[in-house]
C-alpha cells in the first residue's frame, strides 16, 4: 500500500473516532441535564435543614472541646506508628 494512502486511512478512523466520543459525550450532556430537570420535578419538596449535634468548636468562647483534642492526638499517633 502507498504512504498516501496509508496515512489517509489512518486520519479517516482517526475523525471517526472522534466523532463516535464527541457524539457520545453529547448525548450524555443532554441525558444529564434531563436527568437532572426531573429530579428537580419529581424531588420539588424541601428537605428540613440538618444540624449539627454538637460543634466542634464552643461559639461563646473560641476554643476546641478536650474530646476533640484527644481524638485528633490519637490519630496522630496512630498515624506515626503505622
Amino acid at each position: 500500500m502507498p504512504v498516501n494512502e496509508l496515512i489517509m486511512s489512518g486520519l479517516t478512523l482517526m475523525f471517526f473516532g472522534m466523532g463516535i466520543v464527541f457524539g457520545f459525550l453529547l448525548m450524555l450532556v443532554f441525558v444529564m441535564k434531563g436527568m437532572s430537570k426531573i429530579v428537580h420535578i419529581l424531588a420539588s419538596e424541601e428537605l428540613p435543614p440538618t444540624t449539627m449535634a454538637s460543634p466542634l468548636v464552643m461559639p461563646q468562647s473560641g476554643h476546641i472541646r478536650p474530646q476533640v483534642i484527644s481524638v485528633i492526638s490519637a490519630a496522630i499517633r496512630q498515624y506515626r506508628t503505622s
